[in-house]
């Protein structure tokens, strides 16, 4: 069962950091101190691709995204992770290669299949992958608690708020086996805030923030 449409713009509206541009969410990242003696953080970076649906929504360039994960590096603390969504353009031109390996190293890779034929120009894709990155020291067993989670995952998420939500299904499990209860999860890219949700159930801290809340209706 998908909890998503229990995630409501009131929810949103009362954890999101108030955009004025769709760099806040790097100028908020690069404003935030270092987390040396905070637990591990989370974070969910997508790439946005090109379905109709997601045309509409403001597209984050191979520099900027380069640009935050470079501030994460300075934020997190030690063996932390950096949780990156991404698309097989990506991995296939090996964009994902271009961060130094002293600030964070690919230590896994899951690959999602949301049941939804999407565009391709040879094979059509039907989902996402997600990069597991951490900083060094890379360790497994001290950082990482649930070791029953598999590299491919199968489901459709509700996608009434976001078209970029995610299960939260597929989203819990990541965070309990990367943070402890009262630890920080960091979403600079929020989208319908599905991190969020899923991270106050499981009763952990959330800091997050989407250019979708720049003016309009939706302006936190």
């Amino acid at each position: 069962m998908n909890n998503n449409d229990h995630l409501h713009d009131n929810d949103c509206k009362q954890h999101v950091i108030n955009l004025d541009r769709v760099q806040v969410g790097l100028s908020d990242l690069q404003a935030a101190p270092a987390l040396k003696d905070e637990p591990a953080v989370l974070n969910d970076l997508w790439n946005y691709a090109r379905q109709t649906a997601r045309a509409r929504l403001p597209a984050m360039a191979p520099v900027y995204i380069t640009t935050v994960i470079v501030e994460f590096a300075r934020v997190l603390k030690p063996a932390a992770y950096l949780m990156r969504w991404t698309d097989k353009y990506v991995l296939c031109e090996g964009r994902h290669l271009g961060i130094a390996s002293d600030l964070f190293k690919i230590v896994d890779l899951i690959a999602t299949d949301n049941e939804r034929i999407g565009m391709g120009y040879r094979t059509r894709h039907r989902g996402d992958f997600l990069l597991v990155m951490q900083r060094p020291p890379t360790k497994a067993r001290a950082t990482w608690s649930d070791h029953s989670i598999p590299d491919g995952w199968e489901g459709e998420a509700v996608r009434t708020i976001h078209p970029h939500c995610k299960p939260l299904g597929f989203l819990e499990p990541l965070i309990v086996a990367t943070t402890m209860v009262g630890d920080y999860v960091i979403d600079p890219a929020a989208g319908g805030f599905g991190v969020m949700y899923a991270a106050h159930k499981l009763e952990r801290n959330f800091i997050g923030c989407d250019a979708a809340y720049c003016g309009g209706s939706r302006h936190a």
